[in-house]
């Protein structure tokens, strides 16, 4: 199952108002992204529109559906300029997500090219990460519901986020003609819902957000209790072990000296991370000792980066 990574800081940009497939297509490039090390990103465009028809909501879509979604897409995005402030450097900044993007017909090739700082803020981790099942994200229906499930991802593992309500209706983009109890009605309750109920993916059970909840926080002001000024989420947190049996399990790595490992749990807490492998052969089958048992090993992290540096390195 991929997993979506980019630096936390793509969640407060104001990004083009995407329909929700469009943001499905925008989230499987950048899955892909992450996986080079040049801003140019290529690959089998008929491949890319395969992989969009496995998603549930997408099987009975015709690719030439796909394609126009796509071609919306492309043309949003490239035509759109992103402006934020960032506090901490305290340095505004004004580019666009893509330089080029390219659809060669006589190869079906498809070629994107990132521009520099929107390339680094997918690449740097740094900047903490917001990770998701990108199955999960394309599975929600609206817009509204993934806005909000990726803004959520970003404090997984505290389980609560606080937001001005001016900061969620530009980031939500909700039409400045919606009053609170519009909001309520067409965004929040339909949201809220949606990820806190269990739905079944890859013959799984499971809940985005357990026992998600929202408040208002109300300042002085007419009306009862107040002019709402913000809100505040809170749900049911993880752990960070948690998070990297997700991102990880099942990942193979190319180990000099013990050839391909697959991960199959990780456990502990810094500075004792526990990672335990199967070892596999060079067809990637489980190898067996002597015994006629499962070959398997095992490895000491004593922080979180080092485990996802050595992951990143030796990924096959």
């Amino acid at each position: 199952m991929e997993i979506v990574k980019y630096g936390n800081v793509l969640n407060v940009m104001p990004m083009p108002k995407l329909y929700a497939k469009e943001m499905d297509i925008f989230m499987q490039v950048i899955s892909k992204m992450q996986f080079t090390d040049k801003q140019e990103l290529v690959f089998d465009g008929f491949e890319f529109f395969k992989e969009l028809k496995k998603l549930p909501q997408n099987k009975e879509q015709s690719y030439e559906y796909l394609f126009e979604a796509f071609s919306e897409f492309a043309g949003k995005i490239l035509g759109f300029k992103i402006e934020y402030y960032d506090e901490p450097t305290d340095t505004q900044y004004a580019f666009v997500c893509f330089d080029s993007l390219k659809f060669d017909y006589s190869t079906s090739k498809v070629h994107i090219h990132a521009q520099k700082d929107f390339y680094n803020i997918i690449k740097n981790y740094k900047l903490g990460f917001t990770s998701f099942e990108l199955l999960e994200f394309a599975d929600l229906s609206s817009t509204y519901t993934k806005i909000l499930y990726r803004l959520l991802k970003q404090f997984r593992t505290t389980g609560v986020f606080v937001i001005s309500i001016e900061k969620f209706r530009e980031l939500m983009q909700i039409p400045e003609s919606y009053g609170m109890n519009d909001i309520d009605a067409r965004v929040l309750n339909q949201a809220i819902k949606e990820l806190s109920a269990e739905r079944t993916l890859l013959n799984q059970q499971r809940i985005p957000f357990k026992d998600l909840k929202c408040e208002k926080i109300k300042g002085e002001g007419r009306g009862r209790g107040g002019v709402v000024k913000g809100l505040k989420f809170t749900f049911k947190k993880e752990t960070m072990i948690n998070l990297l049996n997700k991102a990880h399990i099942g990942s193979i790595l190319k180990s000099d000296k013990q050839g391909l490992l697959k991960i199959t749990s990780i456990s502990g807490y810094e500075p004792n991370i526990v990672v335990k492998f199967t070892m596999l052969d060079d067809n990637r089958q489980p190898k067996y000792n002597s015994n006629n048992e499962l070959a398997t090993t095992e490895q000491k992290f004593s922080s979180i980066e080092k485990l996802e540096n050595i992951i990143k390195c030796y990924k096959f």
